[in-house]
């Protein structure tokens, strides 16, 4: 491939660096580059783009993926955080990858997406997970789990984490939930400090449908209300009686993968370089 397009949160000296770099390493090399801050949205990514670079750690990655999916580019992150389950490069590994994006014929990995709706409002869709959190006035929420139209549980908890397989090295990951192979067809979910024992993450399929119900912890309690955050953003609130769904979306998330390790290798060279 020869045609790239570099997304970062910022242009400060360390990451503008790098961007010169990749750029002028790209087209020395006979390829073309372009980049954009990921806040200048909309950006222009050029027609027969083939990658879209990322500077930057897994959060960088997952709001470039949240507004550029839909150009059917695939993605490949550079890391320059701590962990970066997301991001295949590193300052170490970049040129001899840039090399292989250069020179090979690479097939991306296709990830599944969800979509995240509150009441009857646009769906919006997740790359890692949609996650249902305690407002400011409550610290225990109700919320009444429905999968397929049918009663599931309701939790006395923080919260609801409906995780993607690529979102399960997450906000799920540190609330308790499995980690998950990104190119499964599976939704995770998990509840966050719930007042039960018997409260666990739950696997379920990605034909699954799921609802989510506000419910009074208290009769006649009307003041609750809990957040709906799609990726960290804020998509709405339910008050009492509120519902959000949560489903597969029809879109997916395309990433280059350069690595020649195995799903468990990969997470296990992760937590030894935690």
């Amino acid at each position: 491939m020869k045609n790239f397009f570099i997304l970062s949160r910022d242009d400060k000296p360390e990451r503008k660096e790098i961007i010169d770099k990749i750029t002028e390493y790209i087209i020395k090399n006979g390829g073309s580059c372009s980049y954009a801050l990921i806040d200048d949205y909309p950006y222009t990514i050029k027609e027969g783009t083939e990658c879209i670079i990322t500077i930057g750690g897994d959060g960088t990655f997952v709001r470039s993926v949240q507004r550029g999916y839909e150009h059917n580019v695939p993605f490949i992150g550079c890391n320059l955080g701590h962990l970066g389950f997301l991001c295949e490069l590193d300052k170490e590994s970049l040129y001899p990858s840039l090399d292989r994006l250069l020179n090979e014929k690479l097939e991306p990995e296709s990830r599944m997406m969800l979509e995240g709706q509150v009441m009857d409002g646009a769906f919006v869709h997740a790359v890692n997970d949609v996650v249902l959190n305690c407002a400011s006035n409550i610290q225990i929420a109700r919320l009444s789990v429905h999968v397929n139209g049918q009663y599931l549980y309701s939790y006395n908890c923080d919260g609801i984490i409906i995780s993607t397989p690529t979102g399960s090295t997450g906000y799920n990951l540190s609330a308790g939930g499995p980690i998950v192979n990104p190119n499964a067809e599976t939704i995770v979910l998990t509840p966050i400090n719930a007042h039960a024992l018997n409260a666990r993450s739950i696997v379920l399929g990605a034909e699954d449908e799921i609802k989510i119900v506000l419910e009074p912890r208290k009769r006649g309690n009307t003041k609750e209300k809990v957040e709906v955050k799609v990726d960290g953003a804020l998509i709405g609130v339910l008050n009492v009686g509120d519902y959000a769904t949560v489903k597969a979306s029809k879109h997916k998330t395309l990433v280059y993968n350069l690595s020649n390790l195995s799903f468990v290798e990969r997470i296990g060279k992760k937590m030894k370089d935690e």
